[in-house]
């Protein structure tokens, strides 16, 4: 919901407006996946970890010493995460204020494509945040913006939607093209160093190719 406040407050007045079924699917292999690579690469006991902070709730894919994001893609791109993604480095930086660790990594793994290539489908990058505190700050100016928004009715001092003219869902409802307030990425600008992480991607790498026991199917599947 921090993310992207104009969604958030869309997403509750407007529940019958849903995703067409092309965007689902892409959402529901997603899902799928996370929860594939997760046991592959890690314990059960550190996926999908839920977290709280100043009424503020955030679920961390992978937590054990460090929070770790893992995000699919159709394309797998190696310029400046900063520029290419700065929304997936202001999702890290919130998870790692909310468990107070100043770093955490982010895996980028790129979804089953009909071209082959030899690169190898996944890049990790380790990310600082050395101030904490202000985004704590930010999350929570964030969190009363849109609870305040939410009460009276009124979206207009929420910022820009990222997805305006990009296929977003509330469109013919959002008031996005006649706001007032810009988009930011503030809490993506207080990161530290954005280093691409080589060593924990070809853990990663090792991890997935290791032969796992077979599964016997069972009356859930």
């Amino acid at each position: 919901d921090l993310l992207n406040l104009k969604q958030a407050y869309f997403r509750r007045k407007y529940p019958e407006i849903a995703p067409p079924l092309e965007k689902r699917q892409l959402m529901w292999a997603g899902t799928g996946f996370h929860k594939i690579f997760g046991s592959a690469v890690s314990s059960e006991e550190y996926l999908e970890q839920f977290v709280e902070a100043d009424n503020i709730v955030g679920k961390i894919d992978i937590y054990e010493k460090i929070p770790i994001e893992v995000k699919t893609t159709s394309t797998l791109n190696t310029e400046d995460l900063l520029r290419y993604r700065p929304s997936y480095v202001e999702q890290l930086g919130m998870y790692c204020a909310m468990v107070n660790v100043s770093e955490g990594k982010i895996v980028i793994y790129q979804r089953q494509s009909l071209e082959e290539s030899e690169q190898a489908p996944l890049i990790a990058y380790r990310v600082t945040f050395p101030n904490l505190k202000a985004i704590r700050e930010e999350m929570r100016r964030r969190r009363d913006l849109l609870i305040q928004a939410l009460i009276s009715n009124d979206p207009g001092s929420l910022p820009r939607c990222a997805w305006l003219n990009r296929g977003c869902d509330y469109s013919a409802v959002c008031d996005c093209k006649t706001t007032s307030v810009p988009l930011s990425y503030k809490i993506a600008e207080l990161a530290g160093e954005i280093q691409i992480d080589e060593i924990t991607r070809q853990q990663l790498l090792d991890k997935l190719i290791e032969p796992r026991p077979s599964q016997l199917f069972r009356i859930n599947d």
